[in-house]
């Protein structure tokens, strides 16, 4: 892995608010699926064809957010096994890489966030973007679905 300490801290601060963003999201979930769950025992206690329908209806979100929250708690271990203080000249994980597109960080795809008004999105090392740059440098150039894709700046 060839990295250098970090010098500028914007990749702890995208790191950091992925992290926020995971946490937040993870909460809402688990507060979603216990009221899901609840409901789904409160009508248990009934017997009419309706609501058994509905209750299984619930149980299927319930184990949907159960999914949805073990993708969470996966993406907060990759985050978690991230070291922001250090800088990559290369494509690879934990790298912050600006491309004439694009702004991600190599860790577990995660939806877009805003920061200082540039958005980020987390990108997982199988995705076909990471797959096309991995190893390169500032400077690289090649065409990813379609899309003409230059390296600019890797922190």
């Amino acid at each position: 892995m060839e990295s250098l300490k970090n010098k500028d801290n914007t990749k702890q601060r995208v790191a950091q608010a992925f992290a926020d963003a995971l946490a937040q999201n993870l909460t809402q979930i688990l507060a979603t699926e216990k009221t899901l769950k609840e409901g789904a025992e409160a009508e248990q206690e009934i017997s009419s064809d309706a609501l058994m329908s509905k209750r299984e209806e619930m149980m299927d979100e319930v184990a949907l957010h159960d999914e949805i929250a073990a993708d969470s708690k996966d993406h907060q271990l990759a985050l978690a096994g991230l070291d922001a203080t250090l800088a990559s000249t290369q494509v690879e994980f934990g790298a912050l890489v600006y491309t004439n597109a694009h702004a991600f960080l190599i860790c577990a795809p995660m939806r877009a966030l805003v920061l200082d008004g540039t958005s980020y999105v987390g990108a997982s090392i199988q995705s076909p973007l990471v797959k096309a740059l991995w190893g390169k440098k500032v400077g690289y150039s090649t065409v990813v679905n379609g899309k003409q894709v230059r390296i600019e700046q890797i922190l």
